[in-house]
């Protein structure tokens, strides 16, 4: 007997502009941070078929509409959405396919989780001289600071190594600094 091979097929929808329209505003307004065109361009590029000018084109009609202002953030052009844009995108997000607005949120919460996890886990370097340079590490949690760590470890190759080390090992240094200090209490 010979075996069926069955595969799948990835379809992204083809949105009418007014659908794209309300799917740059949906992200945008669920984003917990700048909306920069690349962004945008990611998040809606998952879960419809669209392209980079595409998406160019419908922010610039969003802001000509009233529903987006453009600004400078950090030294990024971002988008934010507008109180018409807020009223807009809450009477009409039911114009979005179903599937896809489910395929934008949970792009845009993958977006939201790396963004609060880079705001509550920081690990830099500062220059403290020409030649010695300090890894600087912070844990903050709802927003109170539970861990502030700096080291001066020397050199500049050296700092960049603790910092990386503290980003991906963070949790474990947390628990054994609390360790080491709540065994000497007792």
């Amino acid at each position: 007997m010979k075996e069926r091979t069955f595969f799948t097929v990835d379809f992204l929808y083809r949105p009418t502009e007014y659908e794209l329209e309300l799917s740059v505003l949906y992200v945008i307004k669920n984003l917990k941070t700048g909306a920069t065109a690349p962004l945008l361009h990611n998040i809606v590029g998952s879960a419809v078929k669209t392209n980079f000018f595409e998406i160019g084109h419908i922010t610039y009609l969003l802001i000509d509409n009233g529903s987006l202002k453009e600004i400078s953030f950090d030294g990024d052009m971002v988008y934010t959405i507008t109180d018409t844009g807020v009223t807009n995108i809450n009477y009409f997000y039911k114009s979005i396919p179903y599937s896809v607005r489910e395929k934008l949120l949970d792009a845009v919460d993958e977006v939201n989780k790396r963004v609060k996890f880079e705001s509550e886990i920081k690990a830099d370097i500062l220059p403290i001289s020409e030649r010695v340079f300090m890894a600087k590490c912070e844990i903050n949690e709802n927003g109170e600071k539970l861990l502030d760590l700096a080291l001066n470890v020397g050199s500049r190759e050296m700092a960049k190594k603790c910092a990386a080390y503290f980003k991906e090992n963070y949790e474990e240094i947390y628990q054994k600094i609390l360790e080491i200090m709540c065994s000497k209490l007792e």
